[in-house]
C-alpha cells in the first residue's frame, strides 16, 4: 500500500512539474508561425526585422529551453518565410519566397531533419511574376500540397500536389481571370480542399461601404484539385457575420 501511495505522489509531482508555465523571449521583429512539435516541444518561425531580412527557425523543448536555432537561407541567399509544418517523423517543412533566381521572387519549399539540417530544397518559380507559398499541408502518405500565389496583379490561386521529394505531381489553377490573393488552405473530410482569399469582382464600388473591389472568395475542390464550386461574397457581409459571431449572436442568413 505504501508503494502505491508513493507512486501516486510521484506521478502527481511529475505531472505538476510538466505543467509549469514558462516564457521564451527573443529580439526578433516578427513571429511568422508557431507550432507544437511531435515530441511536445515548440517550433518558432520568425523574421529578425519586422518587414524583411534574416529569418530564424528556433526549436524549444517542453520546458522552453532552446535546443537549436538556425538562419533560414539557401546557402548565401536569405529566404522570405510564410509557412511551417512538421511531419510525424519530426521533419520540418518551410515555404516562402526566394529572390535567388528572379528579381520578382519565386516560391520555394525546403525540408529539414529534426535537427534543422537541410534535406532538400525545391523552387517553383513562375517566369517574370512574383509568386510565393500561402498554404502548406502534409499528407499521411508523404505527399505535400501547397497553395501558391502567382502574379502581383492576377494573383492566381495555384494548388499543387508534390511527392515526398517536393517534385510536382499536378497543378490546378483557380480564379485565373480575377485579381486577388489566396490566404488559406485546408483539407476537407472528403479528401478535397478549400482555398480561401480575396478577389476583385463586381460590384466594384459599394457606396455604403468604403472598400473598393475587394471580395472574399472560397473555392472547393476534389482530391485532385478539380473545382467543385466557388463562392465570392461582399466584404461588408463577411465582416458583419464575423461581428455577430464575436458578439455571441450567431450568424443570420
Amino acid at each position: 500500500m505504501k508503494k502505491i501511495l508513493f507512486l501516486i505522489v510521484l506521478l502527481h509531482f511529475s505531472y505538476t512539474k510538466a505543467q509549469e508555465p514558462w516564457v521564451y523571449e527573443n529580439e526578433y521583429g516578427k513571429g511568422k508561425q508557431i507550432l507544437e512539435t511531435y515530441e511536445g516541444g515548440v517550433l518558432i518561425l520568425a523574421s529578425v526585422n519586422w518587414q524583411q531580412g534574416e529569418s530564424k527557425l528556433i526549436k524549444l523543448d517542453k520546458t522552453g529551453e532552446v535546443l537549436w536555432e538556425h538562419t533560414v537561407s539557401d546557402n548565401t541567399e536569405l529566404l522570405g518565410i510564410t509557412k511551417l509544418a512538421e511531419d510525424t517523423d519530426g521533419a520540418i517543412f518551410i515555404g516562402g519566397i526566394t529572390h535567388k533566381y528572379e528579381a520578382w521572387g519565386d516560391a520555394f519549399l525546403l525540408k529539414l531533419d529534426p535537427c534543422g539540417n537541410l534535406i532538400w530544397f525545391q523552387e517553383y518559380g513562375w517566369q517574370s511574376e512574383m509568386d510565393y507559398i500561402k498554404g502548406l499541408i502534409l499528407d499521411t502518405n508523404g505527399s505535400i500540397f501547397i497553395l501558391q500565389q502567382i502574379g502581383t496583379n492576377e494573383g492566381r490561386f495555384t494548388l499543387r500536389k508534390l511527392n515526398s521529394q517536393g517534385e510536382i505531381l499536378w497543378t490546378q489553377q483557380h480564379l485565373q481571370d480575377i485579381g486577388g490573393s489566396p490566404d488559406g488552405l485546408i483539407r476537407t473530410s472528403d479528401g478535397g480542399f478549400i482555398l480561401n482569399g480575396t478577389v476583385y469582382v463586381p460590384p466594384y464600388y459599394d457606396p455604403e461601404y468604403p472598400v473598393h473591389m475587394i471580395r472574399n472568395a472560397v473555392v472547393k475542390t476534389d482530391s485532385l484539385g478539380n473545382e467543385e464550386w466557388v463562392i465570392s461574397t461582399a466584404g461588408k457581409r463577411i465582416l458583419w457575420i464575423l461581428f455577430l459571431e464575436v458578439q455571441g449572436g450567431g450568424a443570420r442568413a
